[in-house]
C-alpha cells in the first residue's frame, strides 16, 4: 500500500515539472519575441534653448599652460598665426620692393662694369669679402677711372638681380636652437646656456637665413625667358591634351608627370587652369 502511493506521487512530481518547464519555455520565448520587435520611433523632443554664437575669433590652445613644451610650441604657432613682413627681420627697403614689384626687366646685365664685378664676385666666393676687395683695389690702382662696385654694392645687385634676399636669425652656437617666436628676447640658449651675443656686445655669435619665396618669384618674373619657363606646366598640359585628342584620346609618350590621368582630368574638369591658382 505505502509503494502504490509513493508511485503516485511521483508521477504527480513528473507532470508537475512538465508543466512548469512548459508554462517557462513558452514565457522565454515570448520574452525572447518581445526583445526582437524594435521599439516605436519617437521623434526628439525640440531643444528649448538657443545656440549661442561662435566667436570668429582664433584661440591659440596652450598659450597658459602649465606644461613648458606645450606652452612653447602654442606660441610658436601663436607667431606663426599673427607673422606680418613688419616683425620679420625684413629690411624695410625689401618690405616696399616685395609690395611694389617693378615691372621692367633688368638691364644690368648690358652693364659692362657690373658683369665685370659679378664674375669677380662669383670667383671669390669661397673666399673672403676681404679678397674680392683686394682685387678691386689692385684694379682700381691700375685704372684709378674705370668703375668697379664694391662688395656690398655687386651684393645688393645680385640680391636684386635674383630676389635671393636672406633674412638672417641669431642661432645657438651648438644649433640647439634659433632665437625666434618665444626665444627671440633670450640672450642665452635655455638647452646649453651657451650665450647668444658676443661677451659685452649685441653682436650674435652665429646666425642663419631665410630666403622668402616672394622675392625670388618677382625676380623670375622680370626675365621674359624665365617667365615663361614659369608656365612650362600650362603649356604642356595644353599640347598633350591636344595630342590626346589628335590620336583618339591616346597619349603617345609619357615624358612628365603632367601625362598623368589624375593631373589630366582634373585640368580637363577645370578644377584648376592657367592664370589662376590651383584649387587643389
Amino acid at each position: 500500500h505505502s509503494s502504490g502511493l509513493g508511485q503516485e506521487d511521483d508521477s504527480c512530481d513528473v507532470q508537475s515539472s512538465t508543466e512548469q518547464y512548459t508554462i517557462g519555455q513558452q514565457q522565454t520565448e515570448h520574452l525572447e519575441h518581445e526583445q526582437l520587435e524594435p521599439p516605436p520611433f519617437q521623434h526628439p523632443e525640440p531643444l528649448q534653448h538657443t545656440l549661442e554664437p561662435v566667436s570668429d575669433e582664433i584661440v591659440t590652445v596652450g598659450l597658459n599652460s602649465n606644461l613648458d613644451d606645450l606652452r612653447i610650441a602654442a606660441q610658436f604657432i601663436e607667431g606663426l598665426r599673427t607673422a606680418t613682413l613688419e616683425k620679420s627681420n625684413m629690411s624695410v627697403e625689401d618690405i616696399k620692393r616685395l609690395r611694389e614689384a617693378p615691372s621692367d626687366s633688368f638691364d644690368e646685365i648690358n652693364d659692362r662694369h657690373f658683369v665685370k664685378a659679378l664674375r669677380t664676385f662669383l670667383a671669390t666666393t669661397n673666399a673672403s669679402e676681404h679678397t674680392y676687395e683686394d682685387v678691386r683695389t689692385a684694379h682700381q690702382d691700375c685704372y684709378p677711372d674705370d668703375p668697379y662696385l664694391s662688395y656690398y654694392q655687386v651684393q645688393r645687385r645680385v640680391e636684386l638681380l635674383t630676389g635671393v634676399m636672406p633674412i638672417m636669425h641669431d642661432m645657438c652656437t651648438g644649433s640647439c636652437i634659433g632665437f625666434t617666436g618665444p626665444f627671440d628676447t633670450l640672450d642665452a640658449c635655455p638647452e646649453c646656456s651657451e650665450p647668444r651675443y658676443h661677451s659685452g656686445t649685441k653682436k650674435p655669435r652665429r646666425q642663419y637665413p631665410t630666403i622668402p619665396i616672394g622675392c625670388v618669384i618677382q625676380a623670375l618674373y622680370r626675365s621674359e625667358h624665365t617667365a615663361q619657363l614659369m608656365h612650362y606646366l600650362d603649356d604642356f598640359a595644353e599640347q598633350i591634351i591636344k595630342n590626346a585628342q589628335e590620336n583618339g584620346g591616346e597619349i603617345l609618350e609619357y615624358s612628365d608627370t603632367a601625362c598623368g590621368r589624375d593631373f589630366l582630368n582634373a585640368w580637363i574638369a577645370k578644377t584648376f587652369k592657367k592664370g589662376t591658382r590651383s584649387n587643389l
